[in-house]
């Protein structure tokens, strides 16, 4: 005959389990508060973009005019990634000894997407700009024009900004490019 304690054990484990699903019901932790946005709008997304830009075509134009020299510079207005591509670009422009003259400018921005929920920080704002480069050149070591602009003095371009750092509402340019749809630049 078999003994009837497995069959025992086995009748409390159930009868327990029973009893601990019916008295301790699954807690759900609220949510914690999320932090603020880094802005409030999109309008001061864009302001900030605006105010960025400016100051990374300040110090690119400085660097430009100098020859490329220096071009660590641009570290300050850029993400890492953006600046290791200026400071190529700059460094080449130095090997060959040209030089810029003249302020590039944006005559316009418009934003195109603002991410406030970005938790990296990465790729919070994207802007449409058209940049002026008429009143920019570029010279030979001798001085002598050697760009005309493709004869474009303004283009579309695609302008991307992250946050410097996560503890600031200072953004950085982290990536730019020709904007390759319709020109959004009126003369």
């Amino acid at each position: 005959m078999k003994s009837p304690l497995p069959l025992l054990v086995a009748v409390v484990a159930v009868a327990v389990l029973a009893g601990c699903a019916q008295d301790n019901p699954v807690v759900i932790p609220e949510p914690e508060p999320s932090s603020a946005p880094i802005f409030e709008s999109d309008e001061e997304a864009l302001a900030a973009a605006e105010v960025a830009y400016g100051e990374y075509l300040k110090v690119s134009d400085a660097i430009y005019a100098d020859g490329g020299l220096d071009a660590e510079r641009i570290k300050a207005v850029a993400s890492p990634d953006q600046a290791m591509l200026d400071m190529a670009s700059f460094e080449k422009m130095a090997r060959g000894g040209n030089r810029g003259t003249g302020a590039t400018a944006f005559r316009s921005m418009t934003l195109q997407q603002f991410d406030p929920t970005s938790p990296d920080g990465l790729a919070i704002i994207t802007v449409y700009a058209c940049i002026d480069l008429s009143k920019t050149q570029t010279l030979d070591p001798a001085g002598k024009v050697i760009s005309d602009n493709g004869g474009a003095d303004l283009v579309p371009i695609q302008v991307e900004f992250d946050r410097r750092d996560l503890d600031t509402s200072i953004v950085v340019v982290a990536s730019q490019g020709a904007w390759d749809g319709q020109n959004f630049c009126a003369p």
